[in-house]
C-alpha cells in the first residue's frame, strides 16, 4: 500500500472491505495537534459509528461530542462500500450505497492530514479510492 497526498478538507474517500469477518474496522482522520475523528464499522455488534469526542473543538456544548453516534446495520456483512464526502468541518458517510448514512459535522484547529485504518481482525483487504473535490 501506497502513501498519497491529497487534501482530506475537500475530498470524496471510496472504501471497499473485503473478506470481512465479525470485528471492528476503525477509520481516523487527524492532524498533527493530536486531534481525530473516528469512524467506521462494528461488524460484530452491526453499527457504523462515527466518534468526535478528540476532534477539535468540542466544550461549546454539554453533549456535543458524546456519546459516539451510531446507526445499526441489518447483519453482518462479508463485503462494504462506504463513500465518506469530506469538507473542512463536515463528513458525510453512505455506507453500501446508501443503505444507511451518518453525517456529523466536527470543528479541528486545523484540518485533518492523515487518514489511518485499524482493525482487530486478520484476512480483510481494504481498497481506497481519493477523489480530490474542488470547492472555490
Amino acid at each position: 500500500m501506497g502513501k498519497s497526498e491529497i487534501d482530506l478538507s475537500k475530498a470524496i474517500l471510496d472504501l471497499d472491505i473485503n473478506k470481512m469477518t465479525a470485528g471492528t474496522y476503525t477509520f481516523a482522520l487527524k492532524n498533527s495537534l493530536g486531534e481525530e475523528l473516528i469512524f467506521g464499522m462494528d461488524n460484530k455488534t452491526g453499527e457504523l459509528f462515527v466518534d468526535r469526542s478528540r476532534s477539535g473543538k468540542t466544550a461549546f456544548g454539554k453533549n456535543y461530542a458524546t456519546p459516539v453516534t451510531k446507526a445499526p446495520l441489518s447483519r453482518a456483512y462479508t463485503n462494504a462500500k462506504m463513500k465518506v464526502v469530506l469538507d473542512k468541518t463536515s463528513i458525510e458517510i453512505f455506507f453500501n450505497n446508501g443503505e444507511k448514512v451518518l453525517t456529523e459535522i466536527f470543528f479541528p484547529n486545523e484540518n485533518f492530514s492523515e487518514l489511518t485504518l485499524s482493525t482487530d481482525t486478520k484476512g480483510s483487504s481494504l481498497h481506497i479510492n481519493a477523489h480530490q473535490v474542488n470547492i472555490k
